[in-house]
């Protein structure tokens, strides 16, 4: 078995789900009824993901757990008051999801006949015409397609913008990516035209454990976060400065140099004397002005997010000047 697959049992029971779809795209209508084999199998591969899908559930948890614990130490806390809710949000949203896919396997269960029959409920496990009914002339397919389009696309929304590039692909961005052999057809009936029952109950439960695995994928980078220091510079400038600019005879100069390392990550706002002063690509401003009386203090004040955590941050100053009297002839 493959490393990944022995660390992670549940994407060989997820690996194995998909096998057995493919392995049913060639029933059709005219064939009502699969191999008791087959369905053995279905039955005992959507067991297995039902397991998994608690173990996942678990999984995230756990990280929502492990988040709460580095609040305890100070050098975390800052971050975890950023990063524990979007944790809490992705957990959500997946919940949610998981709830909406389970109501529609309720009701493709009802649509196939589900009854009590000594005492276990049953329902036509075979017969592709209820999936057909369902979830393509009903249009329960694209609705679900939809839904979890938004779903990813308020996943990845959690993270910070300037972050989203080191997010792993999602599962579920896979997922929504692919279709069967027939290109033509649209992603509902390319994965739900012309299957049993118990194929379509089976791809749904995997639907679910690919949500669950796209917000672990969210929890764990918000994870990663709270402890990580994140230096992301990508412009470099020299930084002079001198203890004055007209000096007496005897007087010392004193000059202090060195680099100065910006990020344009982090979309600074600048204020000097009261004026948004405009930031150059390499991440500072310039104020000029012709000086006259005694001399004044100029307020500065630099607005930008985070690199890290896209949380707003303001710092603010004061360049203080004095202005010689002017000699008397």
């Amino acid at each position: 078995m493959h490393a990944a697959t022995t660390k992670f049992p549940f994407l060989w029971i997820i690996a194995t789900a998909i096998v057995c779809i493919v392995a049913t795209r060639g029933i059709t209508l005219q064939s009502h009824s699969i191999n008791k084999e087959i369905l053995l199998a279905f039955k005992r591969v959507d067991s297995s993901l039902s397991d998994a899908k608690r173990g996942l559930v678990n999984s995230n948890q756990i990280l929502s757990a492990t988040i709460q614990e580095k609040k305890k130490k100070i050098e975390f806390e800052a971050k975890v008051q950023v990063w524990q809710p979007k944790v809490d949000s992705a957990i959500q949203l997946a919940n949610k999801m998981v709830d909406q896919i389970e109501e529609l396997k309720h009701r493709l269960k009802k649509e196939a006949g589900l009854h009590e029959k000594d005492g276990m409920k049953v329902f036509n496990e075979d017969n592709p015409n209820t999936v057909n009914r369902l979830m393509i002339k009903r249009g329960e397919s694209k609705k679900l397609k939809d839904s979890l389009a938004v779903f990813t696309n308020q996943l990845i929304e959690i993270i910070p913008e300037q972050q989203r590039r080191y997010i792993p692909i999602l599962p579920m961005q896979n997922l929504l990516s692919q279709t069967g052999a027939q290109s033509q057809n649209s992603w509902g009936e390319d994965w739900f035209k012309n299957i049993p029952t118990i194929t379509a109950l089976t791809l749904l439960n995997k639907i679910q454990n690919d949500v669950l695995r796209s917000s672990n994928v969210i929890a764990e980078f918000c994870n990663s976060n709270c402890s990580a220091i994140t230096e992301d510079y990508d412009k470099f400038e020299f930084l002079t400065s001198q203890n004055s600019t007209y000096f007496s005879p005897g007087d010392t100069l004193i000059i202090k140099t060195g680099i100065g390392a910006f990020s344009n990550a982090a979309k600074s706002t600048i204020t000097i004397n009261g004026i948004k002063t405009d930031v150059t690509d390499y991440g500072f401003a310039t104020y000029k002005k012709v000086v006259a009386g005694t001399g004044e203090n100029i307020p500065v004040s630099i607005s930008f997010k985070d690199p890290s955590t896209g949380a707003p941050i303001t710092k603010t100053t004061q360049v203080t000047y004095k202005v010689a009297p002017p000699k008397r002839n």
